[in-house]
């Protein structure tokens, strides 16, 4: 080996961390880069049109009116675009790339904490590059321009500092990841659970995720749009997909899609799926707190939801992937449940994607 040779070894050797993180970021934004000018078909048929209404509207004095069915925190973000200007498709995209490297990191140091090894380099980078370079991440962001990665960014906070024990921001994050989507729902059943196991903090701290929620639709009061549009908004989208499942593999898949007769059959069954999980691990006195128990739990809850309750999207199993992904990193036993439910789903993105683009 040549002089010249050992020391670039020796550098990278010290300097692995670093360059691993950069190696990582890099192919991370040269793949979204790629997928910049793909338009899929929510977006030709929902929100590039919302965009150029909002725009057309008066930007923020469009808030005095619902514009699309994603609420209001999210339309104001889309009213502050329309000042820099007309290239919408990059400005969804960016919004939601941006957010992939926040919920990679929060992933990653959640992670670390629940191994009990914050100064774990491998826990951190393993799972930061796990999640960044994620099949359906990099197609949910890059190629659809979705906002999943914004609301599991507050999930994963919101779980974060549940299991730091510092309630009132995990509460507030709640209320954040609400604002975002209303898919937030699913990690209800597990915060119930939660607060039953801990005996520490009041079921009124709920009242900070709805404050926060509630305040967040605080540019459309100042337009003169009523104090409980958010609400209202959320009550709409109820009824919005009237299928048993949408391009999800569901338990309904089997049974049918008729909307109307199975739809109350669908949303009883989840209540009871998840009260049984919840009688079980009451009975059992689970240690819900213990960093394996904590995750898989949570991720259980999330799973029975998205399996059993009625007009699922395929995406709508977003956090319950990060989480899975996680779960992995901490414990390498669960890969085989989360490679063939992340590539399971992968493959349905790609599916998708190509159909559109062929």
């Amino acid at each position: 080996m040549f002089k010249i040779e050992r020391k670039i070894v020796e550098f990278v050797e010290r300097n692995v961390n670093i360059l691993f993180m950069l190696a990582i970021t890099g192919l991370a934004i040269v793949v979204r880069y790629a997928g910049r000018d793909f338009v899929s078909g929510d977006m030709t048929w929902f929100l590039l049109g919302w965009f150029q209404k909002i725009a057309d509207n008066g930007g923020i004095h469009s808030l005095k009116d619902q514009v699309g069915d994603y609420n209001i925190l999210y339309q104001t973000i889309v009213a502050i675009f329309t000042y820099i200007g007309d290239k919408s498709i990059y400005y969804y995209k960016i919004l939601s790339i941006f957010f992939d490297f926040c919920m990679a990191i929060s992933a990653a140091i959640f992670a670390c904490e629940l191994s009990k090894k914050e100064k774990n380099d491998k826990v951190f980078f393993v799972t930061f590059a796990a999640v960044i370079m994620l099949p359906t991440v990099i197609l949910n962001s890059a190629y659809w321009g979705q906002c999943d990665s914004i609301y599991t960014t507050f999930i994963i906070l919101t779980l974060l500092y549940l299991y730091r024990e510092k309630y009132h921001r995990a509460f507030m994050f709640l209320g954040i990841a609400f604002a975002f989507k209303m898919q937030t729902i699913f990690i209800f059943p597990f915060i119930i659970c939660f607060y039953i196991y801990k005996k520490q903090f009041s079921i009124f701290e709920l009242l900070i995720t709805v404050f926060t929620f509630w305040i967040s639709g605080i540019g459309a009061f100042v337009q003169g749009r009523s104090l409980l549009d958010p609400f209202r908004i959320y009550a709409n989208q109820t009824g919005t997909y009237q299928y048993m499942h949408v391009n999800f593999p569901s338990f309904w898949m089997f049974v049918g899609n008729d909307y109307e007769w199975l739809k109350t059959a669908a949303i009883v069954m989840a209540a009871g799926i998840c009260g049984m999980g919840l009688y079980i691990i009451m009975k059992r006195k689970l240690d819900c707190s213990r960093p394996e128990n904590f995750v898989s739990i949570a991720s259980w809850f999330i799973w029975t939801c998205v399996l059993f309750l009625p007009a699922m999207h395929e995406r709508y199993a977003y956090p319950l992937e990060i989480l899975l992904v996680i779960l992995t990193c901490i414990n390498k036993d669960y890969l085989k449940y989360s490679s063939v439910a992340i590539l399971f789903r992968a493959c349905l993105k790609i599916k998708y994607c190509t159909k559109h683009i062929f």
